[in-house]
């Protein structure tokens, strides 16, 4: 038997410019176990909303990201980094069902 954590940890770093201005800088960190693909579960799509970007005008940017809900449980997982939304879906997905576990 073996232990599944997801650890999360957030930082915040603030300088100050030689004007005395500050400029503050967040970054977040989310380290999760890699999936064991020989467990398989099934999840019905009516327990998912999965919320895509409409499309806004603009084809030269293009938004991407993808947001997986868990209506019964109310996990939700964000998906922004890569620049394809297929798999943004992807990833979204993946780290969706590490959370669950």
């Amino acid at each position: 038997m073996s232990a599944i954590a997801l650890h999360s940890r957030r930082y915040q770093g603030c300088t100050r410019t030689t004007s005395g201005r500050r400029h503050t800088c967040l970054a977040s960190v989310e380290v999760s176990p890699i999936l064991d693909e020989s467990i398989d579960f099934e999840i019905p799509e009516k327990h998912l909303e999965i919320t895509l970007p409409r499309h806004r005008g603009n084809v030269n940017r293009p938004e991407t990201w993808v947001r997986v809900f868990h209506i019964p449980n109310g996990i939700s997982v964000f998906s922004d980094r890569e620049r394809s939304q297929m798999r943004n879906k992807e990833k979204a997905l993946y780290h969706f069902f590490v959370k669950l576990r």
